[in-house]
């Protein structure tokens, strides 16, 4: 059976408070911020690592991980690779673990 869309759903959904966001910030800027935000948070939420450990391993401040977490500003193209390559290796850690018995 096919699952058919209903045009009230949505793909996805951004819960934030308007009045934080930056007022000079130009809705292509916020849909490349939000973008960029759902990314980071799949790899930082997939890594099932905690906020500090995730810090940790981009080699970032956890206040610096704070503001990526939330849709101040872009995250840059240094920690997306980063954080890509750390996911990469922190699944091929568990599979491996898994696969072994462990």
């Amino acid at each position: 059976m096919r699952r058919h869309n209903r045009q009230d759903e949505e793909d996805w959904k951004v819960t934030l408070d308007l009045e934080q966001l930056d007022p000079n910030m130009s809705v292509e800027e916020l849909q490349e911020v939000a973008s960029r935000h759902k990314v980071y948070m799949r790899y930082r939420t997939k890594s099932q690592l905690t906020p500090q450990g995730w810090a940790y391993v981009l080699g970032i401040t956890e206040a610096r991980d704070r503001v990526y977490a939330t849709l101040h500003e872009k995250v840059p193209n240094s920690i997306m690779n980063k954080a890509l390559a750390a996911y990469r290796r922190l699944t091929r850690v568990k599979n491996q673990l898994h696969n072994e018995g462990l």
